[in-house]
């Protein structure tokens, strides 16, 4: 008895700094922040009020469903998902030979060293199995009265996390509630492998993240040198597993805004159109608060971007791409919204380069994205020097519209033949997508440039063989 009251001083006494910050913390989320409730309200509270059998037996429903997820689930998906990662076969080989030798090395350790008393503790059972479920309960209450159920996905996966340290005790209870010490081991030489595999997937994913949020940045900034204060960028579902628009609005204002200013934010269109951004009608204000710093923007400044690698960045064209079903579609019937005034030539946005790093190798896309600006600015003989460097590069456009500023570009300096080669080139890869927009192109190019005896042969080529109407 003196043993365990000594033991438990201690804990109390290790505890106790912890206890402090947490009872700290508490109470100013109870007595003085002031946005308790920006994002997620009382739906338990609500639904109790409203009926409370029904409320108590949707309480029951989710703490079954999180019980079930936090505690099982989450390895049943480790071992249900590993022939689903996306990756190459290098990868995957070396994913699956660390997962084999993991187990491997984990289950001889536990049959040639370890002590088989220590894997058959009923007093240890019993104690990290009531801890353990004092600790999950606990742990679920400001989850389950938010209406949350937690999830695989992110950025739901988030609300797994309270439940870390309940669920490992119940588990690790239910492991040495076995008989079979045998089946104690592979079962457990299993779980870590199946864990550690898991996390090398997570690690190649955020790898993998992090590379496109890197490419994106840098060829924004170089389409897009500095934007009106209180623009609204709106993009397709960007291919990233781990980030959402809500934290690349982050380093988005690292690079566009003045710092602790919020003057430019990120949003999906799958996501926001219609909901937290549910008018895009030109001339309506638009503010959201984001915990900290509120964003003020109206929906005149308003520009539209496609981002899908290994594609580059390609901010909409509301003239050209109004046909264009290459466009995902999310964006598709919203380009005319976009407004490309709102971009700026005067200062040149910069990437922090202690996150970022250096400035990339000159590829097709740099090039690409140099031109689309240049054709902003109405230079055309900027347009006509990048693609030569282009297309001499052992690169070469992943998107046929990604030809269109050189196709223009050619065209307005005069170099008719070699516009329409770069027209044939694209028109090839799909008639049926590629050619209204492309026809699109060419009735700007005809409307923009002088008419000459040239230009009129030009056109009726154009006429003739990508089937545009005159």
């Amino acid at each position: 008895m003196g043993t365990n009251k000594v033991r438990l001083q201690k804990a109390v006494l290790y505890f106790s700094p912890y206890l402090f910050i947490f009872l700290g913390i508490t109470f100013w989320r109870m007595f003085f922040f002031t946005f308790q409730n920006a994002s997620y309200q009382y739906v338990l509270l609500d639904a109790l009020r409203d009926d409370f059998f029904s409320g108590l037996l949707h309480l029951i429903n989710n703490v079954a469903i999180s019980f079930w997820r936090t505690v099982f689930g989450v390895w049943i998906y480790s071992f249900g998902t590993i022939g689903t990662t996306g990756f190459g076969p290098l990868t995957l080989t070396m994913m699956l030979v660390l997962l084999f030798s993991v187990i491997v090395l984990v289950g001889l350790y536990l049959f040639k060293f370890t002590d088989r008393g220590d894997l058959n503790d009923r007093d240890f059972a019993k104690q990290a199995g009531l801890i353990g479920l004092v600790f999950w309960g606990l742990s679920g209450g400001s989850v389950w009265l938010i209406g949350i159920v937690p999830q695989f996905n992110f950025s739901i996966d988030r609300f797994m996390l309270p439940f870390m340290l309940g669920a490992s005790l119940i588990l690790a209870c239910l492991i040495a509630l076995i008989k079979n010490q045998r089946t104690q081991m592979i079962l457990l030489a299993l779980l870590i492998g199946f864990a550690v595999s898991r996390q090398f997937r997570l690690e190649e994913i955020f790898r993998s993240d992090w590379k496109t949020q890197q490419n994106l940045f840098w060829q924004m900034s170089t389409r897009i040198p500095a934007l009106e204060k209180g623009t609204i960028l709106i993009s397709n579902d960007l291919p990233v597993t781990y980030f959402s628009d809500n934290s690349l609005s982050g380093p988005l204002n690292w690079i566009y805004s003045p710092p602790g200013e919020m003057n430019v934010i990120l949003y999906f269109a799958s996501v926001r159109v219609g909901k937290t951004l549910p008018n895009l009608e030109p001339g309506q204000p638009h503010q959201l608060y984001y915990v900290g710093p509120t964003f003020y923007g109206s929906t005149s400044n308003i520009v539209m971007f496609k981002y899908e690698p290994p594609g580059c960045l390609r901010v909409l064209d509301p003239e050209i791409d109004s046909v264009n079903r290459l466009l995902p579609e999310s964006l598709r019937n919203i380009d005319q919204y976009s407004n490309q005034a709102v971009i700026l030539f005067d200062r040149q946005a910069e990437l922090p380069v202690q996150f970022y790093g250096d400035e990339p190798e000159y590829n097709w896309c740099y090039y690409f994205e140099q031109a689309e600006l240049a054709r902003q600015m109405g230079d055309w003989g900027q347009v006509v020097e990048l693609g030569n460097t282009a297309f001499a590069l052992e690169d070469y456009p992943n998107d046929p519209i990604e030809r269109f500023v050189f196709i223009e570009g050619y065209a307005h300096n005069g170099d008719w033949e070699k516009a329409l080669e770069l027209s044939d080139v694209s028109y090839k890869i799909s008639k049926k997508f590629v050619g209204p927009p492309l026809c699109k192109l060419w009735t700007r190019i005809a409307r923009e440039t002088e008419s000459t005896r040239e230009q009129k042969v030009t056109m009726d080529i154009v006429q003739n063989k990508f089937e545009c109407l005159p």
